[in-house]
């Protein structure tokens, strides 16, 4: 999976049961709205790192947050958790809204993996 776009369209594939279908995505068909290239760009590590905190705090809000509502519907599709991009749009704001998923970025902040020697 790579990114969905809010600034164009953008091409998909899907492999399933053998077979490969594709098609083009306007998130504008989702009630997405698009967005310049511009107003998603982001800075250096740090300055992104702020922007994903801000998104998932409720503190950022307008294209930023649709381009991650967006590919986090994608990865609920694509991981079985949503049926659709609309599902998965609601279940990603719905995520964002009730602050868990700040709460698991926080998690993963904290996540120290056990090194086996």
């Amino acid at each position: 999976m790579d990114n969905i776009s809010t600034s164009g369209a953008t091409t998909i594939a899907e492999l399933h049961d053998d077979k490969i279908t594709s098609a083009v995505l306007d998130v504008n068909w989702l009630g997405i709205p698009r967005a310049p290239v511009a107003e998603l760009q982001g800075g250096n590590a740090r300055e992104s790192a702020a922007t994903i905190g801000g998104i998932l705090a409720g503190e950022i809000t307008g294209p930023r947050r649709d381009m991650v509502i967006a590919n986090a519907a994608g990865g609920f599709v694509v991981a079985g958790l949503a049926r659709d991009l609309n599902e998965g749009i609601a279940l990603a704001r719905e995520q964002i809204d009730a602050g868990r998923a700040l709460a698991k970025l926080r998690a993963l902040q904290n996540y120290e993996p056990k090194v086996s020697r």
